[in-house]
């Protein structure tokens, strides 16, 4: 590794907020019906599902990054303290949710089975089905890539030249695909268990690794990053309406959409690409609130839909996404926000008695 990710800070770059954004709305857009009848947007909602491939994306990139800057700075590391962390950061909001399906009996929950609730709440839900709230097999693959990953940033101090780590990458994709196309079913529409979908998350924490401990690399990566954001973007309008073919979904859309996406992605975090200066007023908020809408978005009762307009048409998509933000927002404010808060104390005291004789 190279010594200049000891004095390596994190910069946080408001085009990851645009990117969540996106990446929310390509997943709002595949669960929205409305909007498959608009032209041009319709060619691309099939293909949404692909947002939380982004998603996974930035995960790697920024969690990856905390534990390899630690590494780096302090020669060992502390998972137990990481877990704690990110634990406080997306529990909250998710238990939040669980307690409202289980008190209302939404979604298929019965407070009265046991197992179909011990099963969500420790993230078992996509390998033992029936996963009863549908988005929640992507939060299982985040939550099990968190045990993973202190795992998986030990590894890379035997590693000591960013080509082997590709080429690992590569290979470890190249089984992935292998063992989706023998899993394939015929009447599934991706996969979602863990150890077929961490492309974005391994893509992700590849990029931060560069970035950390090759900065020569990284340099390089730099004078290209616009024109491979430029490829990327051109690229995914080219893939994604092709989702439509079962097999092709299944086998090969994640891990090629995400080779395309970590393009976009390098433009849109590299400190030499114009892209990485892109903001706008409120987009912070709106990166923020990206957990919460999504853990919303997708279990709205169709009934209050129905007495409001219709679920179908633009004025039952207005109203959904009205309700939508409102709920998300009362999910961030009420539940997120207090935690996260109640984090920064616990992390503060946990760092002074460290620091303590």
């Amino acid at each position: 590794m190279s010594e200049t990710a000891k004095d390596a800070q994190p910069i946080r770059y408001p085009t990851l907020d645009l990117l969540r954004v996106v990446a929310i709305s390509m997943v709002m857009a595949l669960h929205m019906p409305s909007l498959g009848r608009v032209k041009v947007i319709g060619l691309y909602t099939t293909g949404g599902y692909l947002g939380v491939d982004l998603f996974m994306l930035i995960s790697g990139w920024l969690l990856g990054g905390q534990l390899l800057r630690e590494l780096a700075k302090t020669g060992t590391m502390q998972p137990f303290r990481f877990f704690v962390k990110r634990w406080m950061r997306t529990l909250p909001p998710y238990y939040a949710m669980l307690a409202i399906f289980c008190a209302t009996g939404a979604v298929g929950f019965d407070k009265a089975d046991v197992g179909a609730v011990l099963k969500h709440m420790f993230f078992l839900q996509s390998y033992f089905p029936p996963s009863l709230y549908g988005v929640s097999w992507s939060l299982c693959n985040e939550e099990h890539f968190y045990l993973l990953l202190p795992l998986l940033v030990l590894a890379t101090r035997k590693i000591h030249h960013v080509r082997w780590l590709l080429l690992a990458t590569i290979a470890i994709q190249v089984v992935v695909i292998v063992l989706r196309h023998r899993a394939f079913s015929g009447d599934a529409d991706e996969p979602k268990v863990t150890h077929l979908r961490m492309d974005g998350l391994l893509m992700g924490f590849l990029l931060s690794y560069v970035a950390q401990f090759h900065r020569e690399v990284w340099d390089r990566l730099g004078r290209v990053a616009t024109f491979g954001g430029v490829v990327g973007l051109i690229a995914m309008l080219i893939v994604t309406p092709q989702v439509d073919s079962i097999r092709f979904r299944w086998d090969y859309s994640t891990t090629v959409a995400t080779w395309f996406l970590a393009l976009v992605f390098l433009a849109c975090v590299h400190e030499k690409s114009s892209w990485s200066k892109v903001s706008f007023p409120g987009l912070r908020y709106a990166g923020e609130l990206t957990y919460a809408v999504y853990l919303v978005h997708a279990v709205i009762p169709k009934a209050w839909l129905l007495r409001l307009s219709g679920e179908s048409g633009m004025v039952g998509l207005g109203i959904r996404l009205g309700l939508v933000i409102a709920l998300s927002m009362a999910l961030h404010h009420v539940v997120e926000v207090p935690f996260l808060r109640i984090r920064e104390r616990v992390l503060a005291r946990w760092g002074r008695q460290a620091g303590s004789p």
